[in-house]
């Protein structure tokens, strides 16, 4: 090896997902952000129509979570956490980062759960470096 190797980092396409949500912008805008997180406990109080309305978007969110599984999978990077315990844990993050009003403490529960995530990944043999 030279002094002048290059080493690429590849993130799985599960992280990528988790990164893209689990910012302070997506915290901090609920108004354009994720129905799930800013309504969640609303919408389960509504009619069935709405539920099984909110039902299907979070089918398809769930099936993109999916795609990406299959697609590190491929890669030989799969999660060892399903589809359904990554959206949990990314809607549960941002939700609970939005209730508090301590900034800190907000920060700390969105950049936990995006790293336990990106952990998952690295455990689970996503994220590696090559050469």
């Amino acid at each position: 090896m030279t002094g002048n190797s290059v080493w690429h980092t590849r993130q799985t396409a599960s992280a990528t997902l988790a990164a893209s949500y689990l910012t302070r912008a997506h915290r901090d805008f609920p108004d354009s952000g994720c129905i799930l997180a800013a309504l969640g406990s609303e919408l389960a109080r509504q009619s069935k129509p709405v539920r099984q309305a909110v039902t299907a978007g979070l089918a398809q969110q769930l099936a993109v979570l999916s795609a990406a599984n299959e697609q590190d999978r491929a890669h030989g990077e799969a999660s060892a956490l399903p589809a359904t315990a990554q959206l949990a844990l990314m809607v549960g993050a941002l939700l609970l980062s939005r209730l508090v009003t301590d900034e800190a403490l907000s920060d700390r529960i969105v950049d936990d759960a995006r790293h336990a995530l990106q952990a998952d990944d690295e455990a689970s043999g996503g994220g590696s470096a090559n050469l």
